[in-house]
């Protein structure tokens, strides 16, 4: 409850994508990936770079898509395939992007996340996450702190989806339907959490 006269001050969301980290106010929030590599639910160990360089092209080249500015002439070899699935994606499921690649927070919880993009999808608001390779078990936890991020009051509401992309330029779309995703990841918030603040 505020009183006439009372001061609300209202701390400032920021992300540096640089060092992948995320702030509110001067105070640093734990991040969705951050949370689940620290507890080993996400594990990069054996993944090669140029994998982690290939997802990370093919997601911005995506993003292009989405806003209708991409050249085409300009998309390596080695992900148009991945890009044309994308574009074949669009297409056929009508998808509608709004939001792309936006940083974002839960100011109750206390973690940021990037959803890949938000938008309509069969006329229902959804996350899409996109991977260029099979869904990892871990991207049902991943989109749910993605969803409390975006719509903290009315989370579960928000549909989600993993949209796999195939360098053979096709695609499949796997909706993301557990309902105790959210209560899981922040279970493990709380316990990453505790690990850090216990110097572990």
């Amino acid at each position: 409850m505020n009183f006439v006269g009372q001061s609300v001050t209202v701390e400032k969301f920021s992300f540096e994508p640089e060092t992948h980290i995320y702030r509110l106010g001067s105070t640093r929030i734990h991040g969705v990936t951050e949370v689940l590599r620290g507890l080993g639910i996400i594990d990069y160990k054996w993944a090669v770079e140029r994998d982690l360089m290939r997802g990370s092209a093919v997601h911005l080249a995506c993003k292009f898509v989405a806003e209708n500015r991409l050249d085409w002439a300009s998309v390596d070899a080695g992900i148009l395939g991945y890009v044309e699935a994308y574009r074949h994606f669009l297409e056929k499921e009508k998808f509608i992007p709004q939001i792309l690649e936006k940083p974002m927070h839960n100011n109750l919880y206390l973690f940021g996340s990037t959803p890949d993009q938000i938008g309509l999808l069969y006329g229902k608001d959804s996350i899409v996450e996109i991977k260029t390779g099979a869904a990892p078990k871990w991207v049902g936890l991943q989109t749910a702190a993605q969803s409390l991020c975006y719509a903290p009051d009315s989370w579960m509401k928000v549909k989600r989806f993993c949209l796999e992309l195939s360098v053979d330029g096709d695609y499949k779309l796997i909706p993301l339907t557990d309902v105790n995703d959210g209560s899981i990841f922040l279970s493990m918030l709380a316990a990453y959490t505790w690990m850090k603040n216990n110097g572990i």
